[in-house]
């Protein structure tokens, strides 16, 4: 009872801390083209966009071609003519691609 009491009269005192609190509306675009840097961040986060852009088409084509190797390798694997063990064997090397 007693913590109850006290929980209620601290929330009263909090929300009545913050029905004084102002509140402004401010037009964030203007701010921030109006710092004298906003030109050389620009160019900054364009260099770290292409930096990215280039990481991610490497990794991409990596991924294309372990998919290559993979997709060879499981059709290697499933040819009929293979003994059993051959076949085995290529399943095997398809699962240690990475």
């Amino acid at each position: 009872m007693k913590f109850t009491v006290f929980a209620i009269t601290f929330l009263m005192l909090v929300c009545s801390a913050f029905a004084e609190t102002k509140i402004v509306v401010a037009d964030m675009e203007k701010a921030i083209l109006a710092h004298p840097n906003t030109q050389m961040n620009k160019e900054t986060l364009v260099k770290k966009q292409k930096s990215f852009e280039a990481e991610r088409d490497i990794r991409r084509d990596k991924i294309n071609v372990m998919v290559k190797d993979l997709g060879d390798l499981l059709k290697e694997a499933n040819n009929d003519v293979l003994s059993d063990a051959m076949r085995n064997k290529k399943l095997e090397e398809a699962q240690e691609v990475e």
